[in-house]
Order: structure tokens, then sequence, then C-alpha cells
């Protein structure tokens, strides 16, 4: 059986559109009915502690070094397997656009 969902994004400055350059992304798949949060994904190019030398004992939430513009698909396709994994649900198509 076909499930609705619906995917939403966050990003700290827009990858894609204005230039480029966000530091944090997050991705999320929800679907639509029953409501049910698939996954959630966050990529971070930015540590505060480490930027600013103050490494001591802190919890580093950097994970990702690839382009910026790279964190919405690599998230989603992460959310994708994992659902699988975890719910069991298998996408067999997917339309996007902006």
């Amino acid at each position: 059986m076909p499930l609705k969902h619906t995917r939403g994004c966050l990003f700290s400055k827009r990858c894609c559109l204005g230039g480029g350059g966000g530091k944090r992304g997050c991705e999320v798949l929800i679907v639509v009915k029953p409501l049910l949060l698939l996954y959630i994904g966050v990529r971070n190019k930015y540590c505060h502690a480490c930027a600013t030398g103050k490494k001591s004992d802190h919890i580093c939430y950097r994970n990702w070094n690839a382009s910026s513009s790279e964190m919405e698909t690599d998230i989603i396709l992460e959310g994708f397997l994992e659902a699988e994994r975890v719910h069991g649900v298998r996408y067999t198509e997917f339309i996007g656009g902006w």
C-alpha cells in the first residue's frame, strides 16, 4: 500500500540557491497518514569549540566535510535506507522538486 509522505528541510544558509556555504542542514521524512516521523538527519560542517581552539572535553557535532550543496541529498538518501531497515518501508518512486 502506498504511503503518502512529505519531507522538509532547514538549512542555516540555503545551500543550493543563495550562493551556498551553509554550515548546518536538517532534513525530515514524514508519513502524512498516519502521522509518523520516519527519519531526521542533521549535517554540521562547523563546531565552535574546534574552530576557536577550545577542544577540551566537548561533544563535537561536526559530521560533514563535503560541500554544503550535497547535504540535502545525502540526508534524504540516508533516510530512505534507514526507513527500510528500521520501518520496513521501501521507496519505489521519488518525485521531488523545488
